[in-house]
Formats: structure tokens, sequence, C-alpha cells
């Protein structure tokens, strides 16, 4: 899962933190390259909280359900995040999600 979730923040990375503007009259083939990472964020975000809620019997190896949580919620952020409609304050936002992931799943930082 760890791993899963580690590849989706690289592979995405360069589209969540450069979110689509929706005043912006995108290409619509880039607007689908979109929707597929955001798509693909969820899908790795309800694999989670899946894995949360059967944990397996060596859950004292794993993180904690809250930070396991944490992540989901950070995972539904970078999802959502994809297409803004107002870019302001978008980077500090996506950013906050990413690490949410990162520190709570332990996972190394690009």
């Amino acid at each position: 899962m760890k791993s899963k979730i580690s590849y989706s923040l690289a592979y995405y990375g360069n589209l969540y933190k450069n979110p689509l503007s929706s005043s912006k009259g995108a290409d619509e083939r880039l607007v689908n390259d979109y929707r597929i990472a955001s798509d693909e964020l969820r899908k790795v975000a309800a694999e989670l909280k899946g894995f949360i809620e059967e944990r397996p019997t060596l859950a004292f190896l794993l993180p904690s359900g809250k930070k396991m949580m944490d992540a989901f919620h950070g995972l539904i952020g970078l999802s959502n995040s994809l297409f803004a409609a107002n870019q302001d304050d978008w980077l500090r936002n996506t950013l906050a999600y990413e690490d949410e992931v990162i520190l709570n799943l332990s996972l190394q930082k690009e």
C-alpha cells in the first residue's frame, strides 16, 4: 500500500502541483490527463481507507489509525486539488495535502 501511494505522489506530482484553472480554455487531452490523475489519487485513497477498515493482525507495525486517516484525507485533498477555480492558495494547500500523506505514512520526500 505504501509503495502504491508513494508511486502515485511521484507520478502525479507534476499535475497536482500545477492544477488546471477552470477559467482557462484547456486542451481536452490535458483535461483528460488531469481527470485520470484525480481518479487515480482517489482510488489509492479509497484503497487506503479499505485497508484501515481491515487492519491486519500485525497492526502494531503500521502507522496508527489516526495517521492513516490523516494520510487518506491528504490523498482526497490532492485528488480534489487538480482543478482549481481560485489558484491564489492552491500551491500552499496542495503542498499541505502532500505533506500530510508523506509525514503520516513516513514516506521519503522528493
